[in-house]
């Protein structure tokens, strides 16, 4: 599959607020030789992708995975940890810290996140949406799960 964000790294959402993927560079389930991840220009950086390279450098990573699944949407165990995730990363956020919020592609597991984080910035679930399609690119929340989750999300 030929896909046009494989090497695009991340994109900004808002000012300090970025969404992105993971490069085959830095993806340990596709190169078997990956290189480490670093970001001198974020300060937090939030993974969901099992696969990525740690951080290294002085930005700090926390590391979520949940499952993607096309077929059901979000385990239920999962909402309680995505609403904190996305409370810390609001928070740095508000409090001037750059916030990378990466899974491999950028598009479902990323963009759930970072949704959550725009509806506690006061957007709406369609807003958010059709904001990082706007910036990233159209296919984020392309699963409609994901998406039918983020409407109906409760902070």
């Amino acid at each position: 599959m030929n896909d046009p964000l494989a090497n695009q790294g991340y994109h900004e959402i808002l000012p300090r607020l970025f969404l992105g993927g993971t490069p085959p560079a830095r993806d340990h389930q596709v190169n078997p030789n990956p290189v480490p991840s670093e970001f001198e220009e974020i300060d937090l950086v939030c993974t969901f992708h099992k696969y990525s390279t740690p951080v290294i450098g002085e930005t700090i990573e926390l590391r979520y995975f949940f499952e993607d699944d096309w077929n059901f949407g979000l385990q239920p165990q999962s909402f309680g940890k995505i609403n904190e995730i996305a409370e810390y990363a609001h928070e740095a956020w508000s409090d001037g810290k750059r916030v990378l919020l990466r899974c491999q592609g950028g598009r479902n597991r990323s963009g759930l996140v970072m949704g959550v984080v725009l509806l506690r910035a006061g957007y709406s679930a369609d807003d958010a949406i059709a904001l990082m399609r706007e910036r990233r690119h159209e296919s984020v929340l392309f699963n409609e799960h994901f998406g039918a989750s983020l409407r109906e999300w409760v902070l």
